[in-house]
């Protein structure tokens, strides 16, 4: 990150969640050829027509920040995901969750994954199933942050650093 762009943050929130997104934004001084951090390749990408993201961002949603806070919210990684404790019903006390599901959001797509016996990510519509009466049963969520889900994980799969993105 250099001085030679300006930085912004563009704060939002998931319609379906109800949960606050982030994305990191920035444009060469003197510019409005914009540039978002991807959270899923963790490279800057032109947005504009012709890209995968056609549109830069909205100009009332955005927040000035340094290339020095910048580079220290692109490398927390874990804060551009959003992580819930998966329950089988509305968790009563002292009961454990039983999983972690995860929804990753970047401009460019979103993808939600949950972490299997396998030990790794893997697409599901959990979280789509449950913040929309999904299809039968859906598992009950519990939003957690990304320690949270460190430490079911570490409990239920003996797993570390399962959220490291």
């Amino acid at each position: 990150m250099t001085a030679e762009y300006e930085y912004f943050i563009a704060t939002g929130e998931d319609m379906e969640t109800h949960r606050t997104t982030e994305d990191l934004w920035r444009r060469p001084l003197g510019s409005e050829e914009w540039e978002f951090l991807s959270f899923f390749d963790w490279e800057w990408h032109r947005a504009g027509p012709g890209h995968k993201v056609s549109n830069g961002p909205n100009p009332d949603a955005l927040t000035p920040v340094t290339p020095e806070r910048a580079m220290e919210l692109a490398a927390d990684r874990g804060r551009w995901a959003l992580y819930w404790a998966v329950y089988r019903d509305e968790p009563r006390p002292g009961e454990k969750a039983r999983g972690v599901v995860r929804r990753k959001y970047s401009l460019e797509t979103g993808r939600d994954e949950a972490f299997g016996r396998d030990k790794t990510w893997a697409r599901t519509t959990a979280i789509f199933d449950f913040h929309s009466a999904g299809p039968h049963d859906p598992p009950h969520l519990v939003p957690i942050t990304a320690e949270e889900a460190d430490q079911i994980l570490f409990r239920i799969l003996g797993v570390q650093g399962a959220t490291a993105l």
